[in-house]
């Protein structure tokens, strides 16, 4: 759909457990927006009528890459990085699945929960969230947000993995950015293999009881799941009652 942006998508029509589908044109999940053309911001702005970016990149990432064009343009900007600067630095890294691990902890679990309180909000849509790649940080906020709506496991798997289509788009992006010129088309940075997300959602389920009750746990409120619930799912005509905190695992208690 973008030029600029290889890995900017819509999030909706994904099924859940309970028969209903996630809502198009909400909420979209893309790399990082710093190269959009002119003709993206056409298409974001008057063809797509974006409200909300959510940037998940820490200070010195974005100071070092920039907001891109839409820096212009009459959106709402939430800077909610999942990596604290002063104690790690984004880049590459041997073990992807202790990095994701890192993100629910208290510095990430904030700008998880923040921004799932923003998808939360109708009047912030639509809402696009990016980090640099828009892989692991991205592909970790989605998978939380797809399990608060009850989208079972293999069907987040499945979002994750379709960045395996976009592999050497991402390889020609990181190698354009500082400290990656040299990086090899094997190199672990640039997987996002089911398997890898399956562990990921076994740890949350093992320590958390799931993504949905982490979220919960690491304060997003039930009045925010609610809306974010009633915002982002298609309504189910067959079942008019309340679906509230219904994930891959069944109802929460």
């Amino acid at each position: 759909m973008l030029i600029g942006a290889f890995n900017f998508r819509d999030l909706g029509g994904h099924a859940t457990v309970d028969g209903r589908q996630t809502r198009f044109n909400r909420i979209f999940r893309s790399n990082s927006l710093q190269e959009l053309t002119p003709e993206d911001v056409r298409v974001l702005m008057d063809t797509l009528k974006l409200r909300t970016v959510i940037d998940l990149r820490g200070p010195d990432e974005i100071a070092s890459a920039g907001i891109g064009p839409l820096e212009g343009e009459s959106v709402r900007y939430e800077n909610l990085p999942l990596l604290d600067e002063r104690v790690e630095t984004p880049g590459k890294v041997v073990d992807l699945g202790e990095r994701y691990r890192t993100y629910l902890q208290s510095f990430g679990a904030k700008s998880l929960v923040q921004a799932l309180t923003v998808m939360a909000d109708e009047s912030a849509h639509p809402v696009v969230f990016h980090c640099s790649a828009g892989k692991d940080r991205t592909g970790v906020l989605a998978a939380v947000l797809l399990d608060c709506l009850g989208v079972a496991a293999e069907e987040i798997v499945g979002d994750y993995c379709a960045m395996q289509q976009e592999r050497a788009s991402l390889a020609d992006f990181l190698r354009r950015r500082p400290g990656y010129s040299e990086l090899d088309d094997d190199d672990p940075i640039l997987d996002s293999s089911p398997e890898l997300m399956r562990a990921f959602l076994r740890v949350l389920d093992e320590e958390y009881g799931g993504p949905l009750r982490w979220a919960l746990a690491s304060g997003l409120d039930e009045a925010s799941l609610d809306r974010l619930q009633a915002a982002l799912l298609q309504p189910n005509d067959d079942d008019p009652g309340e679906h509230h905190g219904e994930g891959r695992n069944g109802s929460f208690p």
